[in-house]
């Protein structure tokens, strides 16, 4: 058993002995050269032992240089680990490392990953690790040629290009492919806390050189090249030089002023008519501005073709006011096509009454109100109560009581305008009463039909002299206290003071030229779109934009200088023409 003994214990020597040779003796082989790649491509650093040791039990860490706490790849015992950044974009070959091949795969690379990679293997007491160089590049942009300047004799160009890894070289060359030596490049740049360049050139062409010129900008590094090419011509070079005009712009007034000057001199008089004949062609000019002003923007405006205007009045709708909503001080006429800011009628007539009674004691009352009365201060006759019948006999005999009622004065007479008026202040605080939707505060009246789906369009005729507020108001029991805005339901614009504007809280203020006299409103519910029209011109003055989800009813307002009614206007259908109904 000795000799047996004897024997392990030297095996066991001999084989240790050659595994401490044999580890020794490795060494890892690394490229001496950079390793280079493009960004958004795969790159392998190389690493491997040498002589071929299987690196499946060795301990395999990759790093970037000066970094060695934040490793890209860790390998131990089988457990692999990713650094921060680099999660599912690092691996090695892991049958390869029977091999000995602990090359690191890095997928997608970027600009800023370029620099000095460690490669760091260790088995038992022996370690070792090597640099490897990686160097990404990256193409730029197609130059971008532009005009800078345009001189009486010369154009100036400026060249650029953007995002090159590493720096690019940018040079001009002339139609035969001879670089021209007197374009100034800028040194290539980089965007602060950016890892790209950016470079720009400048050069100036004459008249000699209209044959064209080329930017050409390229990289050694990447042996990549890229090009721009710019073709002129003589007409191209005439029509785009500006000197012409800027000395007859600085010629003419330069000539006036000195003619002003030299008149001066000779006599006052003189000096006066000279400068009265010089301002009359500005005038003229400036008159032709606002000519030129006004046509431009009735050119813009006038571009609905009779074809899309047809379509819009197919959806017209007859419109009425609704005198439950109007505000006590409106007059409505009695078919509700025509509105005015004013009194009631029954306080119209209270004051016609008070105006005929004037200059008389006994206010003639027996001679204006045959009908009603026999004699002055007595009772209804039997003729005249035959005569009034139904509504007409209440309403008179009402009247009569109420003057019995008041009796007489000093002179014994009938307090009769006292009575008629207290009668019309009545009515008026009658019709105010018991009504929920009516707008007491501001003077305005909706729709009597509302609409809660469909598209819809109307007209109204605002005559030259009215002040107004129309749009479209939503359903809603509160029409006092409210600001009349989007948001609180009311779409509409308004014309005041020469002033046409939207009625909202930050007002935009429209074209004066785009007043109409006839306002057409389209209302398209489903698309929550209200748009108002200047018929006459048949051109478009405003839209607002929205959803709707309660009924909508045309909305109007006369304001308190509204010197003209607004009527309801008929819509004309197809080319037949317009004809206006008077109220």
């Amino acid at each position: 058993m000795g000799p047996l003994i004897q024997q392990v214990c030297l095996l066991t020597f001999l084989i240790l002995f050659n595994a401490c040779s044999s580890v020794a003796d490795m060494q890892l082989v690394v490229p001496p050269d950079p390793v280079v790649t493009s960004a958004g491509h795969d790159v392998i650093l190389p690493c491997h032992l040498s002589p071929q040791t299987s690196a499946v039990d060795m301990y395999i860490r990759w790093f970037k240089e000066g970094e060695f706490a934040s490793p890209l790849y860790l390998y131990l015992g089988g457990k692999v680990t990713e650094g921060k950044g680099y999660e599912g974009r690092v691996s090695v070959f892991t049958q390869e490392l029977e091999k000995g091949n602990i090359s690191l795969l890095l997928n997608n690379v970027m600009a800023s990953e370029r620099g000095s990679y460690k490669c760091h293997a260790s088995y038992m007491d022996w370690i070792q690790e090597l640099p490897v160089v990686l160097q990404v590049k990256q193409q730029g942009s197609v130059p971008r040629i532009s005009m800078r300047k345009h001189h009486r004799v010369f154009i100036q160009l400026s060249c650029s290009s953007e995002n090159w890894y590493p720096e690019p070289d940018m040079l001009w060359t002339d139609s035969s492919g001879k670089e021209i030596t007197s374009a100034e490049t800028e040194r290539p740049k980089q965007k602060e806390g950016g890892d790209l360049y950016s470079i720009t050139s400048h050069m100036r062409i004459g008249m000699d050189q209209l044959e064209g010129v080329t930017c050409v900008v390229m990289s050694e590094y990447q042996g990549t090249k890229m090009e721009s090419t710019l073709q002129m011509t003589e007409e191209f070079y005439m029509s785009s030089l500006p000197d012409r005009v800027y000395i007859s712009a600085f010629m003419i007034p330069v000539f006036l002023g000195l003619l002003c000057i030299t008149a001066s001199v000779f006599s006052l008089i003189h000096q006066r008519r000279v400068v009265r004949e010089t301002l009359k062609p500005l005038e003229l000019i400036k008159k032709t501005e606002e000519l030129t002003y006004k046509d431009k923007l009735m050119g813009i405006t006038e571009t609905i073709p009779d074809s899309v205007w047809s379509l819009m009045v197919d959806h017209a709708v007859d419109v009425t006011f609704d005198p439950d909503t109007a505000h006590p001080r409106l007059s409505l006429s009695d078919d509700n096509k025509c509105l005015k800011f004013g009194e009631l009628k029954e306080k119209k007539d209270c004051e016609n009454f008070k105006e005929k009674g004037q200059g008389s004691s006994s206010m003639k009352f027996d001679e204006e109100n045959k009908e009603d009365t026999g004699h002055f201060g007595g009772k209804p006759t039997e003729n005249s109560m035959l005569n009034a019948s139904g509504k007409d006999k209440d309403k008179r005999t009402g009247f009569l009581n109420r003057i019995m009622k008041k009796g007489q004065n000093k002179e014994g007479t009938l307090k009769v305008e006292e009575v008629r008026k207290e009668e019309a202040t009545e009515n008026l605080e009658e019709k105010s009463k018991g009504t929920k939707v009516k707008f007491n505060q501001d003077t305005c009246v909706l729709g009597m039909e509302g609409y809660e789906k469909g598209t819809h369009y109307w007209e109204v005729d605002l005559g030259k002299k009215s002040q107004w507020s129309v749009g479209i108001a939503q359903d809603t029991e509160k029409r006092d206290n409210i600001q009349m805005y989007p948001e609180n339901g009311f779409w509409s614009i308004c014309y005041k003071d020469g002033e046409l504007k939207t009625v909202e809280q930050s007002s935009t203020f429209l074209p004066i030229e785009l007043k109409p006299e006839k306002l057409g409103v389209f209302m398209d519910y489903e698309r929550g779109q209200i748009t108002f029209f200047n018929v006459e011109k048949k051109c478009h003055i405003h839209s607002f934009y929205g959803m709707f989800t309660k009924k909508l009813y045309p909305f109007f307002g006369p304001l308190i200088d509204c010197k003209e009614e607004l009527k309801i206007s008929p819509v004309v259908q197809g080319d037949k023409p317009s004809t206006s109904e008077s109220c």
